[in-house]
């Protein structure tokens, strides 16, 4: 296991030109580049490929709150420190999420709402078992009101995820400031 960081995150003047627009966008939309992306942006393929899946995932039939909580149960489940405090205080900050939930998703449990709670289970589910989802899991998404393709559009939020927790693993990523606070 890897415990130094190999990649420091580059700013958008010292990354490299193919990474630079997707780091302007970053910047546009945060109001700062975040680590990670200037982490990634050390590869621009690897900054695309993130970028090009949140941007679909986005396009997804899932709300902004049902994304984040996507991304926040695959970082768990992955044990990416970086990623599950910056999705935990965006669902927190933004979306209005108690604290309460985030902890639940954290240690193992989910929502108290059955909608989410079915939402964070199967996509544990698929990070956990490699896309092998139960019969139980399955139905209980179907009850809470998701439909069946829904479960293909969740890969997109956990591609994506795969791409940020492994690099958090390969060369830990320091947290934001802007992301420790979760108010």
């Amino acid at each position: 296991m890897v415990a130094t960081q190999l990649f420091h995150p580059l700013d958008i003047d010292s990354a490299p030109e193919a990474s630079r627009r997707n780091l302007n966008a970053a910047k546009a939309n945060y109001g700062f580049v975040p680590n990670m992306l200037g982490a990634m942006a050390n590869a621009p393929g690897l900054l695309e490929a993130y970028t090009s899946l949140t941007r679909l995932f986005k396009k997804s039939s899932f709300s902004a709150l049902e994304q984040q909580l996507v991304y926040l149960t695959a970082s768990v489940e992955n044990e990416c420190d970086y990623c599950s405090q910056a999705h935990g205080f965006a669902l927190v900050n933004s979306f209005g999420i108690s604290t309460e939930d985030i902890e639940r998703v954290r240690t193992g449990r989910t929502p108290k709402d059955v909608r989410l709670s079915a939402l964070v289970n199967v996509t544990r589910e698929i990070v956990r078992n490699r896309g092998t989802v139960s019969d139980e899991a399955a139905r209980d998404f179907s009850e809470a009101g998701y439909q069946p393709e829904q479960l293909l559009e969740l890969l997109i939020g956990v591609a994506a995820k795969t791409l940020t927790n492994s690099l958090d693993h390969l060369s830990p990523v320091e947290l934001d400031e802007e992301f420790q606070e979760i108010q």
